[in-house]
């Protein structure tokens, strides 16, 4: 799921699609501000997620029930989050090395061919901090 529109509110039919599409799913992803609907649906009581850096003091408050890390990707289950936008890429890196990877597999080939960074997962490598 990617981030819809600043300041738009999914009606009830669409946050009824982001439920059964969970439910239906063997992996279900969201980018930065795709967290949102993930959020609105329900999806995300009782598990573990992220979000974008500077909106985790917005998250913690305003869901309790989630455990937000401070993480570029977070993996609970089959729900995967990631931080902004290009956390994303690490995210989806992660996810097709779980997936499909291993010594030898085409995903770890094209991920050494294309030079696909692996960056922390913890920010560790960041130049600043939040």
């Amino acid at each position: 799921m990617g981030a819809h529109n600043v300041g738009y509110q999914p009606n009830e039919v669409e946050l009824a699609y982001v439920r059964k599409a969970y439910e239906n799913s063997s992996a279900f992803i969201t980018v930065c501000g795709g967290i949102q609907a993930a959020l609105d649906a329900g999806v995300l009581k009782g598990k573990s997620a992220t979000c974008p850096r500077f909106l985790l003091p917005y998250a913690r408050k305003t869901a309790p029930d989630t455990k937000w890390e401070e993480k570029r990707w977070q993996r609970d289950g089959k729900l995967w989050t990631s931080g902004a936008l290009l956390n994303g890429l690490d995210l989806i890196r992660a996810f097709g090395k779980e997936m499909w990877g291993g010594e030898g597999s085409l995903v770890n080939y094209w991920l050494e061919m294309g030079h696909f960074p692996e960056r922390d997962v913890n920010y560790g490598d960041a130049p600043s901090k939040v």
